[in-house]
């Protein structure tokens, strides 16, 4: 049976319009599970270990998206959430282009105790009568790799200068998560074993696809309508 010019053009609009409704409900869907993916993560909790060395590891996975608009969107209650959209924010209203943002809460526990055997480096006295009263200026320097603490007290002051260091190991890649799969993840190591992360959260931009696999299917369709309107 031999198909008329029309019943040809009508075809070919069809095999159009199906590409690129095929095409749309396919992008809607990838949209759908970008946010239900960063919805997910949002509502992971990070887990916490130590390592030989006694440091503190932090591991959470990272909120990763296509478009900026969906992390910036997104609803939460999170207030390290909020802080890390606020930062992207930032470098977006400073006209950079921020791939990863990270952001970082640590706390530093130090006990202190020692014996009243400390220096003393100061005294002053007081006379009342025939009594006199001495009143000693203690000191204490605790010097180590990570805290330089200098502590004095006497009747009636007390000065303390602190100064604690941090270093952090940060690794952020992926890792497997079953047969052929793979998942992102983020390490945040404390090398000072006083130091622990309590919260941290991260969001990572991901790599736009490319469309060239896109393009060739709409020229082919394209040129294939042309081509048959022509030969008509």
């Amino acid at each position: 049976m031999k198909l008329t010019k029309y019943e040809i053009v009508l075809t070919v609009a069809f095999v159009i319009v199906l590409f690129f409704s095929v095409k749309s409900c396919s992008s809607n869907k990838k949209e759908l599970n970008e946010k239900d993916n960063l919805i997910r993560v949002a509502n992971d909790s990070m887990v916490t270990y130590r390592n030989s060395l006694n440091q503190q590891t932090a591991k959470i996975e990272p909120l990763i998206s296509i478009k900026d608009k969906y992390f910036l969107e997104l609803k939460t209650k999170d207030s390290i959430i909020l802080k890390l959209q606020q930062l992207y924010r930032s470098e977006e209203k400073a006209k950079r282009d921020a791939e990863v943002v990270m952001v970082i809460a640590v706390k530093t526990m130090y006990k202190l105790q020692d014996s009243l055997k400390n220096t003393i480096i100061n005294q002053i006295s007081e006379r009342k009568g025939d009594t006199v009263f001495i009143w000693p200026t203690y000191q204490k320097v605790i010097s180590n790799k990570w805290i330089l603490d200098s502590i004095q007290i006497g009747r009636s002051f007390f000065k303390q200068s602190q100064i604690i260091h941090n270093e952090y190991d940060i690794a952020i890649g992926t890792e497997r998560a079953g047969l052929f799969k793979r998942k992102p993840y983020v390490l945040v190591t404390n090398i000072n074993p006083l130091s622990e992360t309590t919260a941290i959260r991260v969001y990572q931009k991901k790599e736009v696809p490319s469309n060239f696999w896109s393009y060739i299917k709409g020229g082919v369709v394209g040129a294939t309508t042309i081509w048959l309107i022509k030969s008509l």
